[in-house]
């Protein structure tokens, strides 16, 4: 899947209203711009229910629920007028992954008036892993920031896991990993700590894929529609393929994603 959908507007001015919040067990005190916080929160997802996914922005948490049944979240933020941030939490933990790009129009979907034009851009599969790209002002369909999330299982207990990341590329394959169900750590990895899907790619053939499912470097973690990578096959940001009438996204030598998801705008 690779889609994307285009937001304009403003919020009023340069001015907006502040809120203070919290993520997860973590006590630390965030301020959050609150009109300019919800529309990208929202844009993002509409264009996640857009790719099928039952994705829910709370405004006054200002977390994006990927999927509202679930606990599994990421802080959406504007932190300043010229700042959009992303929180990776644990619902267990006092510590939080926090990333927020250099305060300037260069990465950043508002200008210093309050007006905003962007495109939300997703790129993968929503039932394995999807990267998230925010445009900015000044180049909407830039895809150099945003984040990733990912959903497999602990082939130790079968509980279902979630993956998530900040500004990935198409090379990315480390993510932070906690339970979908609650938002908590996985058992044996830190808050900060990260999983690789690193293993090698099968030498395969052209005319016939091979899929083994992905695993990343313990040996107990999976991504779900996920695969090894193929040596028959070449890589690349947008490399997609049409395999026995099944579409593939390719973006780098260790994670083959089968794309099973579809695109549904009602109007």
């Amino acid at each position: 899947m690779y889609y994307r959908k285009y937001f304009e507007g403003d919020v009023g001015g340069a001015t907006a209203e502040t809120a203070i919040v919290t993520f997860g067990a973590c006590t630390t005190k965030y301020t959050v711009y609150v009109n300019q916080s919800r529309v990208i929160g929202h844009a993002i997802e509409e264009v996640l229910r857009d790719a099928g996914m039952n994705a829910y922005y709370d405004d006054d948490s200002f977390i994006l629920y990927p999927d509202r049944s679930e606990g599994l979240g990421i802080g959406i933020i504007k932190g300043a007028l010229l700042a959009l941030g992303y929180v990776i939490y644990a619902s267990d933990s006092t510590y939080v992954n926090f990333n927020q790009p250099s305060a300037s129009l260069a990465n950043q979907p508002f200008d210093t008036g309050g007006n905003y034009k962007f495109y939300v851009s997703i790129i993968g599969e929503p039932k394995g892993w999807l990267r998230v790209h925010i445009g900015t002002y000044n180049a909407p369909a830039s895809m150099s920031y945003g984040f990733g999330i990912g959903y497999g299982k602990d082939i130790r207990d079968n509980r279902r896991v979630g993956y998530l990341v900040m500004n990935p590329t198409n090379a990315t394959s480390a993510f932070y990993v906690r339970h979908t169900d609650d938002g908590s750590l996985v058992d044996g990895i830190i808050y900060s700590g990260m999983v690789k899907f690193s293993a090698a790619a099968v030498t395969g053939q052209t005319n016939m894929l091979v899929l083994i499912n992905a695993y990343d470097s313990s040996g107990y973690l999976t991504m779900d529609n996920c695969y090894l990578g193929c040596q028959a096959l070449t890589s690349g940001a947008t490399s997609f393929y049409m395999i026995n009438g099944v579409e593939y996204y390719y973006p780098n030598n260790s994670m083959l994603i089968k794309c099973i998801s579809k695109v549904s705008i009602v109007e």
